[in-house]
């Protein structure tokens, strides 16, 4: 592995709040002359979990024609890195042929290896959307160890449309949602997490209180209100009731029954 290659280019008022630079990872990715079909095909998995499927599905396949052992776990393998990303409609004649040669030469899946377990996850993916029953191979694709589980949800998400990959997009996110904080994540990788808003600061409510002072004016206007009632109680009493008051200006009314006199004048 070389040392980290990278030049800093700010200058001015700039500030920097993280540095990268371009990492080399020379020993995991070169293959000597001398290598092994096994270790071939070990640095074309590193590049699949890189995420690099093109150099990823050139090793493998290499490390298949220099005679590298043809099991359950390097079918998973093959399968993986010739559909990683694409559908069936995305495969050129050619890698349409390797993938019909591939699914041809798996004689039994019915092991209890977990590698077995994956390919046999794979080949129900495969499937035609008309047999294959998306509650059924989500299903056995959560079933599947951490391993084989990821590199089916990462690499085949988009294999199949419709309900099918649906499903296995809502199991990626759910294993996101799980993963997130996942080994002290949140420390490790601080600039990617906003902090957690602050509470509110509103003031307590305060308790209800009514000084002494307060108590004393509204006892002694009440019963300065109630001595003015008593008052104009007894007055009436007295004088057996309110007199009828009439305003200035308008005629007397004549009681109902009675008819005002007439009178007539002379010259």
């Amino acid at each position: 592995m070389t040392a980290p290659i990278f030049t800093n280019i700010a200058d001015g008022d700039a500030h920097v709040a993280i540095q990268a630079g371009i990492l080399h990872l020379d020993g995991d990715y070169q293959i000597s002359p001398e290598a092994s079909p096994e270790q071939i095909l070990r640095i074309g998995i590193r590049y699949l979990d890189a995420r690099i499927p093109e150099e990823a599905r050139t090793l493998i396949e290499e490390a298949v024609a220099r005679g590298c052992q043809a099991t359950d776990e390097v079918y998973f393998y093959r399968l993986i890195a010739l559909l990683s990303g694409r559908t069936l409609r995305h495969l050129d004649p050619g890698e349409l042929e390797r993938l019909n040669s591939i699914c041809h030469r798996i004689d039994r899946v019915d092991g209890g290896d977990v590698w077995t377990a994956g390919l046999r996850s794979v080949l129900t993916l495969l499937d035609s959307p008309g047999s294959a029953d998306p509650e059924l191979a989500v299903k056995k694709v959560e079933e599947l160890p951490p391993r084989q589980r990821n590199l089916i949800l990462d690499h085949l998400g988009v294999l199949r449309d419709g309900p099918l990959e649906d499903r296995m997009w809502q199991l990626s996110v759910e294993r996101a949602r799980a993963g997130q904080l996942a080994a002290d994540r949140k420390d490790r990788v601080w600039i990617f997490f906003q902090p957690s808003p602050a509470g509110a600061r509103a003031r307590p409510v305060r308790p209800v209180s009514v000084a002494l002072a307060d108590w004393g004016r509204a006892i002694l206007g009440g019963a300065r209100f109630l001595f003015a009632v008593g008052e104009v109680g007894s007055l009436m009493l007295q004088h057996g009731g309110l007199s009828p008051i009439e305003a200035p200006g308008r005629p007397a009314k004549t009681p109902r029954g009675c008819r005002a006199p007439s009178m007539s004048w002379k010259a």
